[in-house]
């Protein structure tokens, strides 16, 4: 990360692509605020330089959802998720694999909140 930012790259998707990454590291090491801080930033990345509105945009919010419920963090979880779902459709991939295992965890989610109808 400190050879992106040396070399004025920190702006890049490519520099997303690697916090993205660390968060999940982050995660796997149970180390979950790290890993938010690391998919927020990657998330704040790829919305300005334009590729937020990606299957990748979405994969990665979908991670931060999932990194912030393993936080405690429902709602910040279930707002993630929301924004996920949003950028599938957008993107056009919500009839995908990967729109199917979010649709699960929204539905998983929203019963873990004890919102039965709504998932």
């Amino acid at each position: 990360l400190q050879a992106y930012e040396r070399c004025g790259a920190s702006e890049t998707d490519q520099c997303a692509g690697l916090l993205a990454s660390m968060g999940h590291v982050r995660s796997e090491l149970l180390d979950h605020d790290g890993a938010v801080k690391a998919l927020t930033e990657a998330r704040r990345i790829k919305e300005r330089v334009g590729s937020l509105e990606t299957v990748e945009g979405a994969r990665l919010v979908m991670s931060l959802g999932t990194a912030r419920g393993l936080r405690g963090d429902l709602n910040g979880k279930l707002n993630a998720y929301t924004e996920a779902r949003q950028l599938h459709e957008a993107a056009g991939t919500l009839n995908t694999e990967d729109g199917a295992l979010l649709l699960n965890n929204i539905g998983n989610a929203r019963k873990e909140w004890g919102d039965l109808n709504g998932a």
